[in-house]
């Protein structure tokens, strides 16, 4: 078997591990999110969103784009079978790591207490500094299995990920209200660095020494171009509620764009989860099978996901207004169209990440850093401007990134692998969902029409060619023949 056809089926079963472990954790999340909301209220809810984001938000930044470094840098030397360099690859991500979390706890601790109209006390701030440090130890360790491609042992940790803390922070507001929130979440993080530790132990690679100058300077250069860029992005929806809160927005409006981020982060990370799994193995393809083959498969995932969104965005336009009056109360009414608009930003993010991804895979990651540059100015510009919310302007912001990020991928003629144009009849089916939820209201608020509205969308999806069945069929057999045998083509597609 050669090198690409053990990427090819690493790719496939990773994407099955992937597609298994957020089915399940996605089902555990939405479970929570059923019943969280309504628990907490409006205003205690909007509390906790903007708690959990500015943890969240500081994890990101202290990350310093360690998935993209290890999928990079340390698959590199493992392929060259270079095992010491690899080990010092990690070394020195995880020292960086370290650093960045003992700056970043005490930040948290202070953004929180700065927040003037969603109240926060000096316990709950030293209880958030606590998580931003067992979260960054937890991920830490959970970079080896990433990069050793073990997807069966991520696949439990985002299982277990969805309803460790949500779970907890719920449990302990029944307890003793909000007060006791802070503690519950603090033991959720300490839980998942314990699961990260049982689930990384046979991965340890700490290569004796420390690592070399030169090597030293590849990582810093990465990071500096790569990792900083990845971290700005993957912080992006997180830093929104704070953004909210420091600007004075009552902890009501932060619930609402807390609902539609939360449904946005839950769809983006399930689908950048399989993309993840395929980011190291696009590595090797460029390298074994050049340009086409690494194409090919970016390309799919990246039709695969959109397809999806599109359709999570037009079911939510027939169903959301009576079902979020219906699962979460009346007094989440207002919410509605907010989670309107962050499902259609999750479409345009998602394509904007592809374009970036593939530019990191062929080395043009200032690409990335122009993409995410306009990303956050336009976010700024719609918000100074007084014009839209919050939510508008990050829908502002997410097509702007996914435009820039065409144009630049077409300039430099790798734009061809998303093959577009077969996404082009599902958005029109969308887009009249829209126009006719705007004109004709009631017209939308029945579950025959959505279920009709969504046999149509299938149809159309795979008539384009947007999904293609004999392309599930090739990662089918791939992940077969990872148990039985070696694939009998050199690879998917």
């Amino acid at each position: 078997m050669n090198t690409l056809q053990k990427e090819a089926r690493l790719a496939a079963t990773g994407i099955a591990w992937m597609t298994l472990s957020h089915a399940i954790s996605f089902a555990v999340a939405a479970g929570l999110m059923l019943v969280t909301p309504r628990v907490f209220g409006s205003n205690d809810f909007g509390r906790w969103i903007l708690y959990r984001s500015v943890i969240i938000m500081m994890g990101a930044i202290g990350s310093l784009g360690a998935v993209q470094t290890m999928a990079k840098l340390y698959v590199e030397y493992r392929a060259k079978g270079d095992n010491a360099s690899a080990g010092h690859v990690f070394k020195a991500v995880a020292l960086l790591r370290l650093g960045a979390a003992a700056i970043l706890a005490p930040a948290g601790y202070l953004i929180l207490r700065s927040q003037r109209p969603v109240p926060f006390d000096s316990m709950a701030g030293l209880c958030a500094s606590f998580s931003i440090v067992f979260m960054n130890l937890g991920v830490t360790l959970l970079l080896l299995p990433y990069a050793e491609r073990r997807r069966d042992k991520l696949a439990l940790v985002r299982v277990f990920e969805a309803f460790v803390v949500p779970l907890a922070a719920l449990l302990g507001y029944l307890h003793a209200g909000f007060v006791a929130v802070p503690f519950a979440v603090a033991g959720g993080d300490l839980l998942f660095l314990l699961i990260s530790f049982v689930l990384s132990r046979n991965h340890w690679t700490w290569s004796p020494g420390w690592p070399a100058a030169e090597l030293w300077k590849r990582v810093l250069s990465f990071i500096a171009w790569v990792a900083v860029t990845a971290t700005v992005f993957s912080m992006f929806s997180q830093a929104i509620p704070v953004v909210m809160g420091l600007a004075g927005f009552p902890a009501r409006d932060i619930a609402f764009v807390g609902l539609g981020l939360r449904l946005n982060d839950a769809l983006l990370r399930s689908l950048m989860a399989l993309s993840g799994a395929l980011f190291p193995s696009l590595t090797v393809a460029l390298a074994q099978a050049g340009l086409g083959k690494a194409r090919m498969w970016q390309g799919m995932i990246c039709r695969w996901g959109a397809a999806v969104l599109l359709a999570a965005a037009g079911l939510f336009v027939w169903v959301g207004p009576d079902a979020v009056q219906w699962v979460w109360g009346a007094e989440y009414a207002g919410a509605t169209p907010v989670i309107t608009v962050c499902l259609l930003a999750a479409g345009a993010m998602w394509m904007g990440s592809q374009f970036n991804q593939f530019a990191l895979v062929v080395n043009r990651p200032i690409q990335f850093t122009w993409s995410v540059l306009v990303l956050y100015a336009s976010f700024a510009a719609a918000l100074a401007s007084r014009i839209v919310e919050p939510a508008a302007a990050m829908l502002v912001a997410a097509i702007l990134f996914a435009a820039s990020g065409y144009a630049l991928h077409r300039r430099a003629d790798t734009w061809r692998f998303t093959d577009g144009r077969r996404l082009l009849f599902p958005l029109l089916l969308l887009l009249a969902a829209l126009a006719a939820r705007a004109l004709r209201p009631e017209l939308l608020r029945a579950l025959p029409g959505a279920l009709l509205w969504s046999a149509v969308y299938a149809a159309a999806v795979l008539a384009t060619g947007s999904i293609r069945v004999a392309e599930i069929r090739e990662m089918i057999r791939h992940v077969v023949s990872d148990r039985h045998g070696p694939p009998r083509q050199e690879a998917v597609g």
